[in-house]
């Protein structure tokens, strides 16, 4: 097996002006490496989580474009504000004034407004309060209270079950807030469901363990084997009493990744660049999660570099609006630099 495509795809990174990309994601593993005791607090590991999270099955590049916009919708990771989101009123009132507009849209649907008294008149006042956001909601609630209290939806309460099918449960701030910026994912509601929970467990950590988080993640002895995954394993174990409730093995990775613990993430990329088809380590199409683990370590430990930075270069050369030159679908292979160690490559000109 050939690993000497690595020096080819630092010179693409910095050619191509991704050097700084590249940096990034070494930044935080550098900063444990440099012999300065560096230790992650309880909410920068929240922070990492969330960043982990948000990079779920999903384009990076607005994510990175938004961090100051996503660092204030999680409070700059004020962990009592975060769990106690649920419990904020202007939450409340917006949640509220959508599930009237979706009784509204119901009402309309079912075609049962003669059912309902001065129907009209309510729509108007509903329809009326003007809230382009959650922030002006405050100014709203009691005018919100009045109408609620003019109107009890007598006849509503009949087709109960049918409306409570049409409202989102898992509608939340953080939800709100991230589709607003475009930052959401297909699982996004889970997540920020789930996001109380992953607190609650690194709480339980330090309880049941008497440290803080960073020791008894980055002190681990399988972490200090340099074995991180096995620890990673475990985390997203759902049997495990530590389960990150949403997080897979591969975004347990890319947490650890995010608090500078030398790991690589089995995501589609890597795993697709280490299949039989492009620089054949696995005999899969797709290297497994294992086998990525596997043969990033194998191809970092043969250039004398880190994992993360194996990882790094393979995803930069691979991601839309990075270097976009081995992607899934239409790759550049007229443009790429590492043809010579590519299966597909060699098929095609024998």
């Amino acid at each position: 097996m050939n690993y000497n495509f690595i020096e080819k795809l630092r010179e693409f990174v910095k050619n191509n002006g991704l050097n700084e990309e590249l940096n990034k994601s070494l930044k935080n593993l550098n900063a444990r490496k440099s012999g300065n005791s560096v230790k992650y607090t309880f909410e920068e590991h929240i922070e990492a989580v969330i960043y982990s999270l948000l990079s779920n099955q999903r384009k990076w590049k607005t994510i990175e474009d938004n961090k100051e916009n996503i660092n204030k919708i999680f409070f700059n990771y004020n962990i009592e504000k975060i769990k106690n989101i649920e419990n904020f009123e202007i939450l409340k009132e917006y949640e509220k004034y959508e599930k009237f507009l979706e009784k509204i849209k119901l009402i309309e649907k079912l075609g049962i407004k003669k059912d309902i008294e001065n129907f009209d008149i309510f729509k108007m006042k509903i329809e009326g309060i003007n809230i382009s956001n959650t922030d002006k909601m405050l100014d709203n609630i009691k005018e919100i209270e009045n109408i609620i209290e003019i109107k009890k939806y007598k006849k509503i309460i009949k087709i109960n079950k049918e409306i409570n099918k049409i409202i989102k449960e898992d509608t939340n701030y953080f939800v709100i807030k991230l589709k607003k910026i475009k930052c959401a994912n297909r699982s996004i509601h889970a997540q920020m469901r789930g996001l109380k929970k992953i607190i609650e467990v690194f709480e339980q950590i330090e309880k049941e363990n008497n440290c803080e988080i960073d020791d008894f993640i980055y002190n681990n002895e399988e972490v200090k084997k340099g074995y991180p995954y096995k620890l990673a394993l475990k985390l997203s174990d759902p049997k495990n009493p530590y389960k990150l409730i949403n997080m897979g093995i591969a975004l347990v990775c890319e947490y650890f990744k995010n608090i500078g613990i030398d790991i690589a993430k089995p995501d589609t990329h890597i795993k697709r660049m280490l299949g039989r088809n492009i620089l054949g380590f696995s005999k899969n199409i797709e290297a497994t999660d294992e086998e990525a683990i596997k043969y990033i370590k194998e191809i970092a430990d043969k250039n004398n570099t880190s994992q993360i930075e194996v990882d790094a270069l393979i995803w930069l050369y691979c991601a839309e609006e990075y270097g976009e030159i081995c992607t899934k679908e239409n790759p550049k292979c007229n443009k790429c630099v590492i043809k010579d160690y590519c299966n597909k490559n060699k098929l095609s000109t024998t």
